[in-house]
């Protein structure tokens, strides 16, 4: 409970800190396509916070320890309606971002970058990317952090539902910021709460090293502004796997 409270406490400093940044330089940040009310250009930046478990198994699948680091992640993503003022469902989009983590005198970073194409109409929406950067499926073992597992290259999402009631939605390596906004894989619905936020919530899988529960909100804060928060809770041979991000979407033109 204690790492728990010293995690949270962290997070919420390190959230402030990007918040007041992003405010100064008038920077909008994460886009999320299946908006129904889409604009022309959406620009964004998101900072977060997570504590991961490094689990170390026998052959037989055992744990025989486990131990807890943690991580920040700054991340950006841009998103263009083509054409901008048009009815066509195509969107341009191009997502990065830098994660680092340190445990002792270990220090692990990635800065990844991923161009996507995406399809949106109002039922139905499906997206497309490569993602640049050598970003590990999971990297439990800072001493390895490339194991067995490989690269993920290949992202995209799915979405089926109107985007502005209940919608049932899946995405690979598509989570803004990509580790502490959720993690590599989600599965679940999205659902309006109220008339002005729109909430997600379903499981997540990879990066970490066990699966968990992914709770996000999308809410209008002003005309052209949103403010996007995202948690991660799970846990790994009795070490707490969670995080947290917050960004602000700023919307540019109509679409």
């Amino acid at each position: 409970m204690h790492k728990t409270g010293r995690l949270l406490a962290k997070a919420l400093r390190a959230l402030t800190h990007v918040a007041c940044i992003s405010f100064i330089l008038v920077l909008p940040i994460g886009y999320y396509p299946e908006d129904p009310d889409s604009s022309g250009l959406a620009l964004g930046v998101y900072g977060g916070h997570t504590q991961m478990a490094s689990v170390i198994r026998s052959c037989q699948g055992d744990i025989v320890s486990s131990d807890a680091y943690t991580g920040t992640e700054v991340a950006g993503a841009a998103y263009m309606a083509v054409p901008p003022s048009g009815h066509e469902p195509l969107v341009l989009g191009l997502r990065g971002g830098y994660w680092e983590t340190r445990t002792g005198d270990q220090r692990f970073s990635l800065t990844y970058w991923n161009p996507n194409f995406n399809l949106e109409t109002e039922y139905f929406g499906w997206g497309l990317g490569y993602m640049y950067g050598d970003v590990p499926r999971q990297f439990d073992d800072l001493a390895n952090p490339y194991q067995d597992d490989g690269y993920l290259r290949v992202t995209g999402h799915l979405r089926i539902g109107n985007a502005g009631k209940v919608y049932f939605s899946t995405s690979w390596g598509e989570n803004s910021p990509l580790v502490t906004g959720g993690g590599m894989f989600d599965i679940g619905l999205g659902y309006p709460v109220g008339r002005t936020t729109r909430a997600f919530s379903g499981l997540t899988a990879g990066f970490y090293d066990g699966p968990g529960f992914s709770q996000q909100f999308q809410s209008r804060i002003a005309r052209r502004l949103d403010l996007d928060l995202r948690f991660r809770f799970g846990s790994s041979g009795g070490v707490f796997e969670g995080g947290m991000s917050a960004g602000l979407v700023w919307r540019i033109g109509t679409r």
